[in-house]
Order: C-alpha cells, then sequence, then structure tokens
C-alpha cells in the first residue's frame, strides 16, 4: 500500500486558483481527489463519488435520471472514511462565492446534521474546502 501524503504536499503537486466558479471547483477539487485515489494517498479513503443532481441538462437526461434514483438537493460529493474499522460519511456542497443552499439542499442537510458517523458541510472556495476535507480526514494534514 502507498504511503500517504498531506494535503499540502500534494498541493505543491497541483496548482489550483484562489477563487473560482461552482464549475471549476468541481474541477479542481476533482482533480486533487483522482490523483489521491490513483495513487492511494490517503488508504482510509473508501470511496469517494459526485453527483450531478443539481446540474443543469437537457430535459430527457434529468428524467430518467431522476427515474433512476437521482435526488434534487443531494450534495455535489460524497465520501467514504474509515476510520478505525468504523465507517464514516462525509457529504461537500460546492457553492459560488455568491451562492447559497438550494431548498431541498437545506432538508438534505437537516436530515443528517447530528447523525452520528456524518460530518455535512459546504465550501466557496479551496481553502474551505480543504480545511473542511482535512478536519473530516478525507484529506490528511501535515
Amino acid at each position: 500500500m502507498s504511503e500517504s501524503i498531506s494535503i499540502q504536499e500534494y498541493n505543491k503537486l497541483v496548482k489550483t486558483k484562489k477563487r473560482q466558479p461552482e464549475g471549476q471547483l468541481q474541477s479542481t477539487l476533482g482533480r486533487k481527489l483522482n490523483g489521491i485515489w490513483k495513487l492511494r494517498l490517503n488508504p482510509n479513503l473508501v470511496y469517494w463519488t459526485y453527483s450531478g443532481a443539481g446540474e443543469k441538462k437537457p430535459i430527457m437526461t434529468a428524467v430518467m435520471q431522476q427515474r433512476k434514483g437521482l435526488k434534487k438537493g443531494d450534495f455535489d460529493y460524497r465520501f467514504e472514511i474509515n476510520k478505525k474499522g468504523v465507517l464514516h460519511m462525509v457529504y461537500l456542497e460546492l457553492k459560488s462565492s455568491k451562492g447559497s443552499l438550494t431548498k431541498d439542499q437545506k432538508i438534505f442537510l437537516e436530515r443528517h446534521e447530528g447523525l452520528e458517523n456524518v460530518a455535512i458541510g459546504s465550501a466557496k472556495d479551496m481553502k474551505e474546502i480543504e480545511e473542511f476535507l482535512v478536519t473530516n480526514e478525507v484529506f490528511i494534514n501535515e
């Protein structure tokens, strides 16, 4: 198994802008996560995925995805973290600097707040994203 590296070390390998629109934030985070995942830089990261529930798409695509179970309000990212043999879920929603949670996302947040082994949050820039993911052990801090 690969050795872990901190997010600070990984950031030295990947350059990012400080403030970005939501789509660029998702792309930047996705690149980091793919690198961490492929290189197994966090052995406790069991699984992660992105949900395109809120993305604009053709109506027929949206209808088919809803029929298959994609729900309005799903947060952008879901992470599964192994903490001493116990699975922890981490949810993260990315927003633009002026964006806010939708009604459906607020419901999603309320349903998950206070649950054991669940962390849920939103972020508007890479600094907030990294702080949240380090705090919840998706990224490893120095």
